[in-house]
C-alpha cells in the first residue's frame, strides 16, 4: 500500500475540526472556549504495514480512499474510519460495497509510526488508498 496524502494534519488534545486538526494554542478563556490553531505535523504518520492487506495489485477494479485517525501508539482508531471521494472524481463513481468493507477491515489492521509536532507524538488523520 502506498501513502497518497503527503500532508497529514496532527491532532493534539483530541480536538478535530472537520477532518483537519487543531492544537490548543492558548488556555481556555473564562467562557470555556479556547484558541485553536490548525497546523501540519512536523513528521507525519508513516505506514509500517497492514496485516490483512496484500498491497496494490498490478491491475485492479476498485480503489477505496479512506481517512482515519492514527493514535499516539500508531494504531488506527476504528471509529474514525471514513470513506472519502477519490481525488479529482466527481459524480456517482463509487467503489463497490465489498471493496469498502475490505478496505475498512484492512485499515484497522494497519500500524504506523506516529506523527510528531515539536518532537511530541500526536494523533493524526491520514488518507490512504486501498486497491482491489
Amino acid at each position: 500500500m502506498r501513502q497518497v496524502l503527503t500532508s497529514v494534519f496532527a491532532l493534539s488534545s483530541a480536538i478535530a475540526l472537520g477532518g483537519c486538526a487543531a492544537t490548543r494554542s492558548a488556555p481556555p478563556s473564562a467562557d470555556g472556549s479556547a484558541a485553536l490553531a490548525v497546523r501540519a505535523a512536523d513528521d507525519r504518520a508513516r505506514l509500517l504495514g497492514c496485516s490483512s492487506y496484500n498491497g496494490n495489485p498490478p491491475v485492479y477494479r476498485d480503489e477505496v480512499y479512506l481517512s482515519y485517525v492514527v493514535d499516539a501508539q500508531g494504531q488506527v482508531e476504528p471509529s474514525s474510519v471514513r470513506v472519502e471521494l477519490a481525488p479529482g472524481v466527481r459524480g456517482p463513481a463509487q467503489p463497490s460495497s465489498a471493496a469498502v468493507t475490505a478496505a475498512k477491515r484492512a485499515a484497522v489492521s494497519c500500524s504506523y509510526k506516529p506523527a510528531r509536532i515539536d518532537g511530541q507524538i500526536v494523533r493524526a488523520r491520514v488518507l490512504e488508498r486501498f486497491t482491489f
